[in-house]
């Protein structure tokens, strides 16, 4: 993990997703279904294994 961000509604970390030959930087790489993208050559989404779930969300 590379930075942890905390507000209100969510927390959030990242990590460096590198660029290469077949994946521009800047270009994005979607995950699933979430609402959040990664971009190469800048950062992946990485979800907090360490959080537990509340009564006001997950």
């Amino acid at each position: 993990m590379d930075y942890l961000a905390v507000n209100y509604y969510r927390t959030l970390c990242a990590s460096h997703l590198p660029a290469d030959g077949d994946h521009p930087a800047g270009s994005r790489a979607f995950r699933g279904n979430e609402m959040d993208f990664d971009q190469y050559g800048w950062c992946r989404d990485e979800r907090n294994e360490s959080l537990a779930a509340s009564e006001y969300g997950a």
